[in-house]
């Protein structure tokens, strides 16, 4: 069965969430960005690029991964694409995930341990 491609608006924490959750029944085309700092730069080994990209795969499911997407979804709609998902980034549940790989990894850290070792990105 042929994966469903998709672009994910939004190069933020909420983006590379959403590759994850997304990664293994969707084909990840690129990121869209509307910072033009990010264009060319890569996460996950996919490209970031212009949100003016959006127009040439009106077929792409676009998800949405970024925490203030007022007006985002009609902006994304203006370039032609129709499918449209807005991402949810939890990080209670991020944490409570990552808690339970550890453990079944054999590193039972204690959790303050653990946020400061990754560099606390979601305290």
């Amino acid at each position: 069965m042929m994966q469903k491609e998709c672009i994910i608006y939004g190069s933020g924490e909420w983006g590379r969430q959403a590759y994850w959750e997304y990664a293994g029944s969707h084909e990840i085309l690129f990121y869209v960005d509307r910072n033009e700092k990010r264009w060319g730069q890569s996460i996950c080994g996919k490209e970031i690029r212009s949100t003016e990209e959006l127009a040439k795969h009106p077929q792409a499911l676009c998800i949405i991964a970024i925490d203030n997407d007022a007006g985002i979804e009609e902006y994304v709609r203006s370039f032609g694409v129709e499918q449209v998902v807005h991402y949810r980034f939890d990080a209670l549940t991020a944490k409570k995930k990552l808690h339970l790989f550890m453990v079944q990894a054999g590193r039972a850290w204690r959790l303050p341990e653990l946020w400061a070792s990754v560099g606390g990105w979601w305290a």
